[in-house]
């Protein structure tokens, strides 16, 4: 409802990273969605600013994990379909949708699982800009004797091949409609608890995405901020690679230091 009554030219996309880390942002309003994918975000963007004039102002995430292979996107999510394309701008039963219907047998076991009530799986609320509120505080790793099969293995790396990729193509079609809507954008990369590099991924797997960012910055002329390695006290992270409501109430403030300000 937010997305299709949604007015505001100023506006945040990308996955649950940006949709927790800023909230509340002044006159700006956030359609992050989890495990968003370059090519939804290129949908999603596109049919809302439409039949709106040029101008305005995006943030836009670019993640550590956007070209990881489960982020594909290779069959788009039913999600943008029934939820965001659809021509209905009214509450309506959304079980009768592909998406909901797909996890009907989910919804039931919750339901009478909790006693006939509906109990969301996390500690979190959603805010009217959009944005998710996320309540938890993360446990930092306190072993230093755990394996590093991960840093090879762990999901989140990006495919080798990610210039051949159909989100390589979204995110570059995403920056030259942003261009030619006269928008103003800055693209950033959320920050993850240090626990991730030391522990779970090394950093260096990341070189590669992260200097294609800053030639998408160079050449498109918006400002990125790399924020992946930015450090915040352990109470501000709801888990490893995603800020909570403290830690987004500082960040936002952050964002709005850096970006459209320089």
């Amino acid at each position: 409802i937010i997305y299709k009554k949604g007015k505001s030219k100023n506006t945040i996309w990308g996955d649950s990273a940006t949709e927790t880390a800023i909230s509340k942002y002044r006159n700006f309003t956030n359609f992050s969605e989890a495990s968003q994918c370059y090519r939804e975000i290129e949908i999603k963007m596109k049919n809302y600013y439409s039949e709106k004039s040029d101008g305005g102002k995006v943030i836009l995430q670019l993640s550590l994990n956007g070209f990881a292979p489960y982020r594909n996107c290779d069959k788009i999510n039913d999600r943008v379909e029934d939820l965001y394309l659809s021509k209905d701008k009214k509450t309506n039963i959304y079980i009768s949708k592909n998406y909901f219907r797909k996890k009907s047998y989910e919804y039931i076991k919750n339901f009478i699982r909790n006693k006939f009530t509906i109990k969301p799986k996390t500690n979190s609320e959603f805010n009217e800009d959009g944005s998710l509120s996320y309540f938890n505080i993360y446990s930092p790793i306190k072993k230093i004797n755990l394996s590093k099969n991960n840093f090879n293995n762990h999901r989140y790396i990006p495919r080798t091949d990610f210039v051949e990729s159909g989100n390589y193509t979204a995110l570059n079609e995403i920056i030259n409609y942003l261009k030619n809507k006269n928008i103003k954008a800055c693209l950033i990369t959320t920050p993850v608890h240090n626990d991730l590099f030391k522990y779970v991924i090394s950093r260096d797997k990341f070189k590669e995405i992260l200097d294609f960012y800053k030639n998408i910055s160079k050449d498109s002329g918006f400002s990125y901020w790399d924020m992946s390695d930015y450090i915040l006290p352990d109470d501000h992270f709801g888990d490893i690679s995603h800020l909570n409501n403290k830690g987004a109430k500082t960040f936002t403030k952050l964002v709005e230091e850096k970006c459209f300000n320089q």
